[in-house]
C-alpha cells in the first residue's frame, strides 16, 4: 500500500509564520535590484529568508539564467528542494544543469520521494545513474520501485512514506509509532497491514487519539477501505479523491489476487 498523495493534503514545509506572501513582479523587482547592487551575495541571502519557496519558485520564470542560479545558490536545501520541484520546467532544467552530483543529490533527499522521482524521470541515465549510485542503499531501492511506474499512473505519483500498525496492536502502540514517525507524508491515517502486507484496514487519527490505550486496533480500523491499483491513471485517482473528500488513498499491487500493501 502506497498512500496517493492528494492536493488537499497538508505538509508542514517548514516555512517560518513570518514569510508573508509576496507579489512575483514587486519580489523580481527586489532581487534584481539587490544583484546589481555591493555584497549582492549577502545581501539576496538576507532577503530571501522572509521569502517563501513557492514565491522564489514563482519569480524564477521572469529572471535570466545566470540570475537564477544565484537566487537558487542564496538559499538552503530544504528550501532549494521545495523551489525546485516547484518552479516551471525551463528554469528547472537550467538550475538541474549547474547543479554537481552531490549537491543534486542532497536535493533530493530533502523531497518526498514520488517528487524526487518525478525529477529522476527528467535526467539522463547516465547521470541518473551517477546520482542514484551515491544515495543511501535504502532510499535508492524506494526511488528505483516508483520509478518502475508510468510517470501518469497512480503508482507514479504515491509515496512509500506512511504510517502502518498491525490489527494486533493497541491504540496507545500505534500512537507512539506515529509520533516516531511524525515527518511521514501521511498523518492522517494509520494503515492496518498483516506479516505479508496485505492491506486489512484504516484507522484515523482522530479515532486512534480517542480511544483509551489499551484499545485493539481490530476494534477501531474500518475494512471498507478505498483503494486503487497501481496502474490506474492518476485522473481517476483525483476523481476519487474528490468524491469521497478522502486525505489520501491506498495504491495496492494485486498478485495471485491479494492486495499487496
Amino acid at each position: 500500500m502506497r498512500p496517493f498523495i492528494s492536493a488537499a493534503d497538508a505538509r508542514d514545509r517548514g516555512v517560518s509564520m513570518s514569510q508573508s506572501p509576496q507579489d512575483p513582479v514587486q519580489l523580481a523587482e527586489e532581487i534584481r535590484a539587490l544583484l546589481e547592487g555591493s555584497d549582492a551575495e549577502l545581501r539576496l541571502r538576507e532577503m530571501l529568508l522572509e521569502v517563501r519557496p513557492e514565491d522564489i519558485a514563482i519569480v524564477l520564470d521572469d529572471l535570466s539564467p545566470l540570475q537564477k542560479w544565484k537566487v537558487f545558490s542564496a538559499i538552503g536545501t530544504e528550501a532549494q528542494a521545495e523551489v525546485i520541484d516547484d518552479t516551471d520546467a525551463t528554469s528547472q532544467e537550467q538550475i538541474i544543469g549547474h547543479l554537481d552530483s552531490g549537491l543534486l543529490r542532497l536535493i533530493l533527499e530533502e523531497m518526498p520521494p514520488d517528487e524526487a522521482t518525478d525529477l529522476l524521470n527528467d535526467l539522463p541515465q547516465d547521470r541518473r545513474r551517477e546520482v542514484l549510485s551515491g544515495m543511501d542503499p535504502e532510499t535508492t531501492v524506494e526511488l528505483l520501485r516508483l520509478m518502475q511506474h508510468p510517470p501518469e499512473s497512480a503508482g507514479g505519483i504515491m509515496t512509500l512514506d506512511y504510517i502502518s500498525t498491525t490489527e494486533d496492536s493497541t491504540a496507545g502502540k500505534s500512537l507512539e509509532q506515529l509520533q516516531s514517525q511524525i515527518d511521514a507524508e501521511v498523518v492522517n491515517y494509520v494503515y492496518v497491514i498483516d506479516g505479508n502486507r496485505h492491506l486489512k484496514g484504516v484507522v484515523s487519527i482522530r479515532d486512534l487519539l480517542g480511544s483509551t490505550p489499551e484499545v485493539a486496533i481490530r476494534e477501531l480500523m474500518s475494512t471498507e477501505v478505498i483503494s486503487v491499483l497501481a496502474n490506474e491513471d492518476q485522473e481517476e485517482v483525483a476523481n476519487l479523491v474528490r468524491r469521497y473528500g478522502l486525505k489520501a488513498i491506498p495504491v495496492v499491487d494485486y498478485e495471485i489476487g491479494r492486495a499487496h500493501v
